[in-house]
């Protein structure tokens, strides 16, 4: 039976921003709360202590297209339905994990999940707004996710005090069940009815159709640059801070929070800047900000400065730059697929991950060695983030020439 057009089936505007916000925020508190627990992991080396951290991103990833395909075929509600009951099963899992393997798989399950809230939540976004409107609405609801996230840190602090290692995945849980009960009982399918193509090559086609606008390449080059520097400080900040910085686990939780502030600070700053400069050049002055807290990172680094604040005080000029360069870029890839918003959403999904991943494998042995390693990575990451907004964005990334209404 054909679906019926989402303009009779949207759920009330507060119940569809709750939902959003449980969904957005998944990524960034299954990353937040864990950090914390890596320093009691003991018996792991920082190599592999990392590995708790990134199998969730690595997951993440891989499980994109095939969320993105299902939310383009099947509908958005039974795909985020099915993700969010992983997510939780997943979190179960992580609660009785004994050993790295165990650990491991379930967090990888954990980041299946995760892409589905994802993928489902940026597609429901583009089902009920236009391009133009994407990008604010997407922005508003990364707000929300920041001020969530302010209070991850410190409560995967809290949690690890009074409960260690089994904390996070108690907490894991929670959010699961509460994101899956709204969306079971608030959420109704909001992609209209269409034609869907049948045959494999018409599904292989659009596909491709993707990576063949530039306004996507672009926007994905963007935001890949950007997440990959604060990939790098979420999996490699703790062994910095804490074991050689010597900051305690409540401390580092604060530093976390003030990181949520500045990206909290940072989507509101995209909204203002987006109506006064447009988004090319939204862009282009994040992207300025970001290279200044980089190139700061980078010097202190060359120089051997050793201190805490030396690192996380540039770092959150980075933080806020990425805030504006998540909340623009991942709505102005999407927004020439408003029919394929589900697969767009996952190529993206896809794309950053498997970069930020594979540089933190790559970098992982050389920051036990140095700790300077870091602070020159991110530093790099900016550099790369300012170079593509200047060029390819600043000069073809006009959304108005390929976005559907």
């Amino acid at each position: 039976m054909a679906r019926q057009p989402a303009t009779a089936s949207v759920p009330m505007p507060m119940v569809l921003l709750v939902l959003l916000v449980l969904l957005l925020s998944m990524h960034a508190l299954s990353s937040a709360l864990i950090l914390p627990t890596l320093p009691l992991l003991t018996s792991w080396d920082s190599a592999a202590r990392q590995w708790a951290f990134s199998s969730l991103i690595l997951g993440f990833g891989a499980s994109q297209i095939g969320w993105g395909y299902l939310a383009d075929r099947c509908g958005r509600r039974p795909a985020l339905l099915a993700g969010l009951l992983l997510f939780v099963l997943a979190s179960l899992g992580c609660f009785f994990a004994t050993g790295l393997a165990s650990l491991v798989l379930c967090r990888a399950l954990q980041g299946v999940g995760v892409a589905a809230a994802g993928v489902c939540a940026r597609a429901i976004l583009r089902d009920l707004y236009s391009a133009e409107e994407l990008i604010v609405m997407l922005s508003r609801c990364f707000s929300w996710v920041s001020a969530i996230s302010l209070a991850g840190p410190f409560l995967g602090g809290m949690l690890v005090r009074s409960h260690g290692l089994a904390g996070a995945p108690t907490a894991y849980g929670a959010l699961g069940l509460l994101a899956l009960a709204v969306a079971f009982f608030g959420l109704r399918e909001t992609l209209a009815a269409k034609a869907t193509p049948d045959s494999a090559q018409a599904t292989a086609v659009g596909w491709r159709d993707i990576w063949r606008q530039p306004v996507f390449r672009l926007y994905t080059a963007l935001t890949a640059c950007s997440y990959l520097g604060h990939y790098l400080f979420l999996s490699g900040s703790a062994h910095l801070l804490i074991e050689q910085r010597g900051l305690s686990v409540i401390q580092y939780g604060a530093v976390l929070s003030c990181c949520s502030l500045c990206y909290l600070a940072g989507t509101v700053a995209s909204r203002h800047w987006l109506r006064a400069y447009g988004l090319r050049r939204c862009v282009g002055g994040a992207s300025l900000v970001g290279l200044a807290g980089g190139a700061a990172l980078g010097l202190a680094a060359m120089c051997g400065v050793s201190s805490a604040v030396a690192f996380v005080a540039p770092y959150m000029l980075f933080v806020f730059a990425h805030a504006i360069h998540q909340s623009c870029g991942q709505a102005a890839a999407m927004a020439p697929f408003k029919d394929a918003a589900g697969r767009a959403n996952a190529w993206l999904g896809t794309t950053l991950p498997l970069v930020a991943v594979s540089t933190g494998a790559l970098l992982a042995p050389a920051q036990n060695l140095s700790a300077s390693v870091l602070p020159l990575a991110i530093c790099i990451a900016a550099v790369l983030t300012a170079i593509v907004a200047w060029t390819g964005v600043r000069w073809h990334g006009d959304i108005a020439r390929y976005a559907e209404p």
